[in-house]
């Protein structure tokens, strides 16, 4: 059929190459530019994928009268907005701003965060979403930005393009269901008194719960906690010290949220210490009226996850999957450059002297530590310095703190020379220790 002409025959050249058959590309490439818009579209992006880029049959392509089948229009209004269009008509955008990405400590990063990247339905298979995915990444905005991120799901047929543009899975989103009934207490450790939250208690639980958070990474900016009208909170004293705090509030006629659940790092018993801070909560609101409590979105990788199981949550992959990339290493780590320090001296770490390059197969960075100072610099490795090498998504691991260096030396997925040993790998988790990731809090 593809050896005819005509339209049935145009139609069965592109089905043969979208389905990996090379040796019909040159009959689509000389059918395909007598046929409307979409099908040259869809085309042209079928001929990409082999390799094959015919600028007539791009966005940009003339029609039969001299006009250009479509274009990209840009607007930049606080946020970035790349719209691919058609005869007059927007087909496909994607939605974009510069924001800040948390890392720990209080440290923060440039970060171009897409929001939304869309598809008209009977448009789709052209690659309309990743020239405006790639337009919206080289922009003078995202330009400026030294990571970038995103929320997707890993059922969208668009999460492979992220990848391809250097965007890495950091968390997967969890839900969490359980059903609530009045007069289901758990006794707290010995020593630990739990108790709902006065109206005085407010401005103490408020610091506790952002600096218990303050190890954590998120591509979102971590707010300070609010507490407004109407949220539940239990607190766990000891001592007369706040060791944690659980909050809730209803969302809806007998459903009920539980927004957080923070015991202090150091604490004994930490699991069974949350389970009591939850029980208590749970008979709050179920006095408000909840009959089921719910955690959304939770993070594989947060620590709630293992109370929260314990507490007797059923729980769920939603299916949600937060990506992150770097775009520069250098700029990132001069803006988050204390937070290495703040490490080194947690570690007990600050009399070493000398050099951690990192190299990957595009992100590349070094830190110059000095007692405990440290300097970014952009060079080679010398024989004398720990060289960390690994693909770019495994570094963005483990700046993400997803994956520790060890991890990826015993995985195989990543190399230190001039050796490997426990005075090494002890300074390489020192700057590069796991920690938890927070998709976003929703106060």
């Amino acid at each position: 059929l593809a050896a005819g002409e005509g339209p049935e025959a145009a139609v069965a050249a592109l089905q043969l190459v979208a389905s990996g058959h090379a040796d019909a590309a040159d009959r689509l490439a000389e059918l395909a530019p007598a046929q409307e818009p979409r099908f040259r579209l869809m085309a042209g992006h079928a001929l990409r994928r082999l390799g094959r880029d015919l600028p007539e049959l791009s966005l940009h392509g003339l029609t039969e009268d001299g006009r250009r089948i479509g274009e990209l229009s840009v607007e930049l209004r606080g946020g970035l907005d790349i719209h691919a269009e058609i005869e007059g008509y927007k087909v496909a955008n994607v939605i974009s701003e510069a924001l800040l990405a948390s890392f720990p400590h209080g440290n923060h990063a440039t970060q171009f965060y897409v929001y939304w990247v869309h598809t008209a339905p009977q448009w789709r298979r052209a690659g309309l979403s990743r020239l405006a995915f790639a337009a919206a990444m080289e922009h003078e905005e995202a330009q400026r930005c030294s990571c970038f991120a995103l929320n997707t799901g890993t059922r969208n047929n668009a999460h492979s393009m992220y990848a391809d543009f250097g965007f890495v899975d950091v968390g997967r989103s969890v839900h969490a269901h359980k059903p609530l009934a009045l007069g289901t207490p758990c006794a707290p450790p010995d020593g630990v008194t739990i108790r709902p939250m006065a109206d005085d208690d407010r401005e103490s639980v408020r610091r506790f719960l952002l600096s218990h958070h303050e190890r954590s990474f998120s591509t979102w900016l971590l707010p300070v906690p609010v507490l407004p009208e109407g949220t539940r909170v239990t607190l766990a004293e000891k001592g007369g010290k706040l060791i944690g705090a659980a909050v809730g509030r209803m969302r809806g006629e007998d459903n009920a949220e539980i927004i957080d659940v923070a015991v202090d790092h150091a604490a004994e018993q930490r699991p069974e210490l949350g389970v009591a801070l939850l029980a208590r909560l749970h008979m709050l609101l179920a006095a408000d009226g909840a009959k089921t409590a719910a955690v959304y979105p939770e993070s594989d990788t947060d620590p709630i996850g293992d109370i929260i199981a314990r507490a007797g949550y059923s729980r769920r992959l939603s299916g949600g999957v937060s990506m992150f990339g770097i775009r520069d290493l250098r700029r990132l780590f001069e803006e988050i450059r204390p937070l290495y320090e703040r490490r080194l001296a947690d570690a007990k770490l600050t009399d070493w002297r000398g050099r951690v390059i990192i190299t990957g197969e595009r992100l590349h960075a070094g830190l110059e530590v000095d007692r405990g100072e440290v300097a970014v610099i952009d060079a080679a490795a010398r024989p004398t310095d720990i060289e960390l090498r690994a693909d770019d998504a495994t570094i963005t691991r483990f700046v993400a703190g997803c994956e520790t260096p060890l991890e990826g030396v015993l995985q195989r997925r990543s190399e230190v020379s001039p050796q490997v040993n426990a005075p090494v790998m002890t300074l390489l988790e020192g700057l590069f220790p796991e920690c938890p990731f927070i998709v976003r809090w929703d106060w």
